[in-house]
C-alpha cells in the first residue's frame, strides 16, 4: 500500500448506505486517536463547509491557538487536506505515519479517505493541537469524521446533492447530517428552513441547537455587514472574501465555545479580513478578471448567481463549466443563464465526469472544449475589455486551471480584491 499518490481516492460512495463505522472506530482506538481532550468542531452542509472551516481556523489562529484542520477534497495536492494552522502535513510525515499504520492487519478494509483521516488524527496528536476542526466528506452519519465526538456541529445548509446516497428529500438529507450531533452537546444550523429531522434529532439528544434567524442573524449593507446575537450587534467595515454565511457561522461558533476555548472578540474584524480559501469565488486579476469557484450543484449556482450580480459587471460573462455525472447540470445552467453569459463547456479528465455527449445534451448549440485549459484559452481570446471570465462546476474544473495559472506566473494562493 503506497500513500505517495498524486491524487487520493475519495470515499467509496457505492458502499455508503451499508457502512458501519465500528471497524473504523476500532482502527482509531488502536492508535489512541478516537478520544480527544481538546474541543472538536465538525462541519457539514451541502455547500460552504470548506469556507466555514477556513474561517474557524483563522479565528482561532489569531487567538494564538494551534488548530488542527482536516478538510477535503484538495485542489493541487493531498497535503492540503491536513494542516496545523498554515502548515500542511509533509510527505515525510505522511510516510512516517503510514509505516506505523501498516502494522494494523485490517488496514486494507478501509477506503483511502478513511486511512487518510486516521493519518490526520495521528498527525494532530503529535502536533499538540488546541482545537480540532473537521470537514465532513459528505452526509454525516456514515462519514469517517463521525467516529470523533464533536462538541459543536455546524450545519451550513441542507440542499439537494448526492441524492442517490442521502435520499431524495431535504428531511432525509438533513437526517444524515444530524447524525453528527452528540448527547448534550452544541450545534448550529446556519441557514433558513432547518429540516424537522434535524430539529427532532437535536431534541432527542438534548442538543443545544442554535438556529439562523432565531438565535443569530447577519445583514449585508453594500460593502459592510453586521452580525447579531444575544441582544448584541457586531459591525464589520468590510466584506470577507468568503460567503457571509460561512463567516457569520464561524464567528458565532467561536462565541458558542468560548467557555472551552476563549477568543478575543476584537480579533473577529481582523479574521474576517484575512480569511481566504482558494477556489471559492476567488478573483484573479489579469487582462480580464477571472473568478474561480468550485461550486458544483444548483444551490451553489444560486449563490454564484447572486455574487456575480453584486459585481455590477458592465460587460459579458464568459463561463467555463463542466459537471460530474451525478450533478444536475441542466438546473445549474437554468439558474446562470439569466446572466449575460457566453458558455464554454468542457470535458474533465476524471472518471466521474460527464462525457462529451452528456455535455452536448445540455449545451446543444455550444462547442464542447476538450479541457478546462482549452476553454480558458478560448474565453481569453473572445473576452472584450469589460468582460469577466468565470470557471465553475467542480474541483476538477478549477484544479487544472490553477495549475495553468501557476505555470503562467500567477499567485493563486491569495485573493485579488476588487471593488
Amino acid at each position: 500500500m503506497s500513500i505517495l499518490l498524486d491524487e487520493l481516492l475519495d470515499f467509496n460512495l457505492v458502499k455508503y448506505k451499508d457502512r458501519s463505522l465500528s471497524a473504523l472506530k476500532d482502527f482509531a482506538q488502536a492508535f489512541d486517536v478516537l478520544h480527544w481532550d481538546v474541543p472538536v468542531i465538525n462541519v457539514t452542509g451541502t455547500n460552504g463547509k470548506g469556507s466555514t472551516v477556513t474561517a474557524l481556523s483563522k479565528l482561532y489562529e489569531l487567538n494564538g491557538y494551534r488548530v488542527g484542520v482536516f478538510t477535503s477534497p484538495h485542489l493541487l495536492s493531498m497535503h492540503e487536506r491536513i494542516r496545523v494552522n498554515q502548515d500542511y502535513i509533509t510527505t515525510e510525515q505522511i510516510n512516517t505515519i503510514t509505516k506505523t499504520l501498516l502494522n494494523y492487519t485490517q488496514i486494507n478494509e478501509f477506503s483511502w479517505f478513511e486511512v487518510f483521516f486516521i493519518i490526520s488524527l495521528l498527525h494532530f496528536k503529535q502536533q499538540n493541537i488546541d482545537i480540532l476542526i473537521l470537514e465532513v466528506g459528505f452526509g454525516g452519519t456514515y462519514d469517517a469524521t463521525n467516529i470523533i465526538d464533536a462538541n459543536l456541529v455546524i450545519m451550513t445548509n441542507v440542499n439537494f446533492d448526492h441524492q442517490d446516497y442521502l435520499g431524495d428529500t431535504l428531511e432525509e438529507i438533513g437526517g444524515h447530517k444530524a447524525g453528527l450531533m452528540r448527547l448534550h452537546q452544541k450545534a448550529i444550523f446556519a441557514a433558513k428552513d432547518c429540516p424537522k429531522s434535524v430539529l427532532n434529532y437535536a431534541k432527542h439528544l438534548d442538543v443545544d441547537l442554535k438556529l439562523y434567524g432565531r438565535d443569530f442573524m447577519y445583514q449585508q449593507e453594500q460593502d459592510s455587514w453586521s452580525l447579531s446575537f444575544d441582544d448584541k450587534q457586531f459591525n464589520f467595515q468590510y466584506l470577507p472574501s468568503i460567503h457571509l454565511g460561512a463567516m457569520a457561522a464561524a464567528i458565532y461558533a467561536s462565541y458558542q465555545l468560548k467557555d472551552k476555548l476563549p477568543v478575543d472578540e476584537t480579533r473577529w474584524q481582523k479574521a474576517q479580513l484575512e480569511v481566504f480559501i482558494p477556489g471559492r469565488f476567488q478573483k484573479i486579476k489579469g487582462k480580464n478578471l477571472l473568478i474561480l469557484d468550485v461550486g458544483h450543484n444548483p444551490h451553489a449556482a444560486q449563490l454564484l448567481y447572486e455574487r456575480l450580480c453584486n459585481l455590477n459587471i458592465a460587460g459579458k460573462m464568459h463561463l467555463i463549466v463542466s459537471f460530474l455525472k451525478d450533478k444536475d447540470g441542466k438546473k445549474v445552467v437554468k439558474i446562470l443563464k439569466k446572466l449575460p453569459v457566453l458558455w464554454y463547456p468542457c470535458v474533465l479528465d476524471c472518471e466521474r465526469a460527464m462525457s462529451e455527449n452528456d455535455l452536448k445534451d445540455i449545451f446543444s448549440h455550444e462547442y464542447i472544449h476538450l479541457s478546462p485549459e482549452q476553454a480558458l484559452d478560448a474565453a481569453r481570446e473572445h473576452a472584450e475589455k469589460d468582460d469577466i471570465i468565470v470557471a465553475f462546476g467542480s474541483f476538477y474544473t478549477v484544479s487544472p486551471l490553477m495549475k495553468k495559472l501557476i505555470r503562467e506566473g500567477y499567485d493563486v494562493f491569495r485573493n485579488h480584491r476588487t471593488s
